[in-house]
């Protein structure tokens, strides 16, 4: 409906049950409206005596007619515009008549207790076990940062958080700074930022950067240390003091080094290089899934050795893709002897993968239809931070 035909209402009415009474109004003259504003101004003064009011809801293209005062109160429940004895009937052009609008009945508000931090990642959790990453665009306080490591490091699917740090405080080496005692706990899952240039979320970039790693391509593993960030401001601030005390607890920074921006160091809070935490989650990840779908594709896997070479070879061809990708690499295992592997033996493929003989797997274990273990020793391909050079010379 127009405004147009609004204002060629010079006598209106209408017939409304408020409060379980019926209430006439009539004389409303639309004449002088200029706009929809103005006909629920006129409306309002019409009805304003009996607890209810008229507003325009631009964005719904309608009116609304509600109680003054928001709440249940039986006094202003309403019905539908009908025709009154005399004038002519508003409710249609109003779109106000039964068949053209709703009722619903008003609620007091309700009171809820503020959500903690680990019920609001429950929730989620309970609700989708798809995401690995997790950051709070809230500021947080001490207790809830404690909170959201807590969470994190207990979490029933490994989990890592990013943070940043806006406060110098959160830098020092004291008892009483929530940082350092994450930090002590050196999970490698807590991976904070620490920036003084007014953004208050650099820290969520560092872990966007870290979770963007594609572990299925050639040569794309990738350390967090060097690398730009697209959002975040250089924080010219950071002085070697501070970088210090950043070190010391494993908290980064995004600075210039001689006109080159990049992130120092690339660590979760401890001192645990982000990568390798990120990039053994996607290894065993990755291992779990394919040893399933070996389970999931066969009709069955025989509880035998000529079984068991299924679920191996299902993960070595992890292993390979992740030669491939760059995280593993040969070297000497320096680690405990794993089968036949000896510490101080060279991984000529950078990984090993060991499983018993059916012949030696308990009896039980065989009526539960477990299959035996698979160990997989990895070496780490790491990445260069520092170089030492040494220069000599003869004259």
């Amino acid at each position: 409906v127009g405004i147009n035909k609004l204002k060629a209402i010079t006598s209106g009415s209408f017939k409304l049950n408020v409060g379980g009474a019926d209430k006439v109004y009539t004389n409303l003259d639309f004449s002088s409206c200029v706009d929809f504003e103005a006909v629920a101004t006129k409306l309002t003064a019409a009805i304003s005596k009996d607890g209810i009011k008229a507003v325009y809801d631009a964005e719904g293209n309608r009116f609304i007619i509600r109680a003054a005062t928001a709440g249940k109160n039986d006094n202003t429940r309403l019905g539908f515009f009908e025709k009154a004895d005399s004038g002519d009937f508003v409710g249609v052009l109003l779109n106000l008549a039964s068949g053209k609008s709703d009722i619903y009945v008003g609620k007091d508000s309700v009171t809820q207790k503020k959500e903690s931090l680990s019920d609001a990642l429950d929730k989620l959790f309970n609700a989708t076990q798809g995401f690995y990453g997790v950051y709070s665009s809230a500021i947080l306080a001490d207790e809830e940062v404690a909170e959201l490591n807590e969470w994190i490091t207990s979490a029933q699917n490994p989990s890592v958080a990013g943070y940043t740090i806006t406060r110098k405080a959160q830098l020092e080496s004291v008892n009483t700074n929530v940082i350092k005692k994450i930090a002590d706990k050196d999970s490698g899952r807590f991976f904070a930022t620490y920036n003084n240039t007014g953004d208050e979320h650099a820290g969520a970039e560092l872990l966007a950067k870290a979770l963007s790693t594609n572990w299925e391509g050639s040569n794309t593993a990738q350390t967090m240390k060097f690398k730009n960030l697209k959002t975040a401001g250089t924080d010219e601030t950071i002085t070697l003091n501070l970088a210090e005390k950043c070190d010391k607890l494993g908290v980064n920074y995004y600075t210039d080094y001689d006109g080159v921006s990049m992130i120092a160091e690339g660590v979760a809070l401890g001192g645990k290089f982000i990568d390798e935490t990120v990039g053994l989650d996607a290894f065993n990840n990755r291992t779990q899934i394919a040893v399933f779908n070996v389970l999931k594709g066969a009709k069955k896997v025989p509880q035998t050795d000529k079984g068991q070479v299924r679920l191996i070879a299902a993960v070595k061809q992890v292993c390979e893709q992740f030669v491939k990708n760059g995280f593993i690499a040969p070297g000497q295992w320096r680690g405990d002897p794993v089968g036949t592997l000896e510490s101080g033996d060279y991984l000529d493929l950078g990984y090993y993968v060991y499983s018993p003989s059916y012949t030696e797997q308990l009896q039980a274990d065989r009526e539960a239809r477990k299959s035996v273990p698979i160990n997989v020793a990895i070496k780490l391909a790491g990445a260069i931070h520092s170089v030492d050079i040494l220069i000599n010379y003869n004259r």
